[in-house]
């Protein structure tokens, strides 16, 4: 009767198709991961089309990971004697829809941060426009540089 599998078997495994290049394995885990980061471009596309920027930020930290072991696992794979044959079927498939994904990304950030610079602009607009600078003597708002001058330094 053979012994159960553990984990430390299957650790020797990872690292023996890891060094031999398993051509099998490496490509999983290239496809794996381009899949997983393709998952979370999509998921930041839809928060990004709600304007959801706050789900946008909590999703970074794993966006940033996820992108960092696509890279990895990018680099593993075209170091191995497998890449110099192409990327097979299956990759390119995987590869379509990630780059699909980052192209759709790229112009929803771009029309965020956009949309926010008005924004910006048009709060600092409004308040050199609206002419406030500074509260009066009974604590109302005051318009006009010498008035706010004035109520500040009488509070002084």
């Amino acid at each position: 009767m053979k012994a159960p599998v553990t984990v430390k078997d299957i650790g020797k495994i990872f690292r023996r198709s890891t060094r031999t290049g398993d051509a099998a394995g490496l490509e999983d885990r290239l496809i794996s991961a381009f899949a997983e980061t393709t998952e979370i471009l999509e998921k930041e596309n839809e928060f990004l089309k709600a304007v959801s920027l706050q789900d946008v930020q909590k999703l970074l930290p794993e966006k940033t990971a996820s992108l960092a072991n696509l890279k990895k696992e990018f680099e593993v794979f075209s170091s191995s004697g497998d890449y110099a044959n192409g990327i097979s079927q299956r990759i390119g498939a995987e590869q379509k829809r990630f780059n699909l994904a980052v192209q759709e990304n790229t112009v929803l950030l771009d029309a965020s941060i956009a949309a926010q610079k008005v924004v910006m602009r048009m709060l600092v607009e409004s308040a050199v426009q609206g002419g406030f600078s500074g509260y009066g003597p009974k604590g109302e708002p005051v318009s006009g540089k010498t008035e706010g001058m004035i109520a500040h330094q009488r509070d002084a």
